[in-house]
């Protein structure tokens, strides 16, 4: 019953985990809350779950989260109960394809192929907001100096980007008007946003992909892998189904 109690744990920890990680355990990891938002429970691999109590699944969240979002391998270890984990990335790879992409239908009509970067940055001064990528475009809003906000992508030969609020495209900005933030939490738009004014496109894109692979070490000396897969998405990294 032990066993069956963590794996489900290990398979409904989403939805919650994401979105506490950055305060729960703050500092630079804050980075976490605006990178991945609620997705941290699909963080864990099912297996990988059965074996870890609670506080050390959230440890391997954690630092699986960090390896996606670096690149880079991370460690934990809990001198409690002997058992230690590492997230490592195996594989990275930019695909080619379609991703779907919230936008405010009245401010943009068409999404041309983006880049995919899915973070939070901050204007840099006050910015207009354009329908399309250029200058030639009407003005659909504004961005005041300082608003956090998340970048979708950058247009594809373009020095734009698409930027969103509440994880719906809103409008494109010059490039040199933002700087990259990953630590902020997006400011939250002063008026919510009605679901009739939500349109979804399918937009041509390029965006890194990663193969993490997630290992443990437990006290009776046995040790298991899993892998997961994750790619940027226009509000953050993304597991892969």
């Amino acid at each position: 019953m032990e066993q069956l109690s963590k794996q489900q744990t290990g398979t409904a920890i989403g939805g919650t985990i994401g979105a506490v990680l950055g305060n729960q355990f703050g500092g630079n990891n804050k980075v976490m809350w605006t990178t991945f938002g609620a997705l941290g429970g699909a963080l864990l691999g099912n297996q990988i779950g059965k074996f870890l109590d609670e506080r050390d699944q959230q440890r391997m969240v954690q630092v699986t989260e960090q390896t996606i979002a670096t690149g880079q391998t991370h460690t934990w270890s809990n001198p409690e109960n002997n058992t230690r984990g590492e997230a490592r990335v195996i594989a990275t790879e930019t695909k080619q394809e379609p991703v779907k992409v919230k936008v405010l239908k009245k401010k943009i009509s068409k999404v041309p192929p983006l880049d995919i970067i899915g973070q939070t940055y901050r204007a840099t001064t006050n910015s207009n907001l354009r329908g399309g990528p250029g200058t030639d475009y009407v003005v659909v809003g504004n961005l005041t100096e300082n608003e956090i906000v998340n970048v979708v992508g950058k247009v594809r030969d373009k020095d734009w980007y698409l930027i969103s609020h509440d994880g719906v495209g809103s409008g494109f900005i010059h490039t040199p008007l933002l700087e990259a933030a990953p630590t902020e939490a997006p400011t939250p738009p002063e008026t919510p946003i009605a679901e009739s004014d939500v349109g979804e496109e399918h937009v041509a894109a390029n965006r890194v992909c990663r193969k993490i692979e997630q290992s443990v070490s437990l006290a009776n000396g046995s040790s298991h892998t899993e892998t997961i897969d994750a790619c940027q998405g226009p509000t953050g990294w993304e597991v892969q189904a």
